[in-house]
């Protein structure tokens, strides 16, 4: 039965289909297209003027994000009713000059804000910023469902050609 399907799956007369694995991985390629795109989105806006967190000068000058965002995770654990430090928190975790960005703590860190300024999150920026972390959350979320499966792919497909190699020396 094994030879049955081997020989009709890779038979030389048929025109070949592109195989599941391929179209996993032509999806997984356009995800990871469209996640770039979110994330050239995110820093375009992180560098507006608007977003852009100004604690020691000009964006030329080097933040250190990594002080900074202790000194405020302080005060919010001392204060967890500082909007304000979690918006400030929020924006260092997605700010263009951040080496280290943190687009999920960022999300966390705003959603807080919204929950504690209700009446500020009404607005275009806020919502805008939102829906792209949201959406880079579920892309990443995403992209990590479909390596599971491209891995688990992967090794049917090296266990399909151990058999394969095995009904061959028969």
């Amino acid at each position: 039965m094994d030879e049955q399907i081997i020989s009709t799956t890779y038979s030389s007369d048929e025109k070949k289909k592109p195989s599941f694995l391929t179209k996993i991985l032509d999806y997984c390629l356009a995800l990871k297209i469209s996640v770039i795109v979110c994330y050239v989105l995110l820093i375009t806006m992180s560098c507006s003027q608007k977003y852009n967190v100004k604690t020691t000068g000009t964006i030329d000058a080097p933040i250190n994000f990594k002080d900074v965002i202790l000194e405020l995770e302080k005060i919010v654990d001392e204060d967890e009713l500082r909007a304000g430090a979690h918006l400030k928190l929020s924006e260092l975790y997605f700010n263009c000059t951040n080496p280290n960005k943190n687009y999920t703590r960022a999300l966390d860190e705003l959603e807080k804000y919204i929950k504690l300024k209700p009446e500020n999150s009404n607005t275009y920026e806020i919502q805008n910023l939102l829906a792209i972390l949201r959406e880079l959350r579920d892309r990443e979320d995403k992209l990590r469902q479909l390596q599971r499966k491209m891995d688990q792919l992967l090794l049917l497909e090296i266990q399909l050609e151990d058999k394969r190699k095995k009904i061959k020396e028969q």
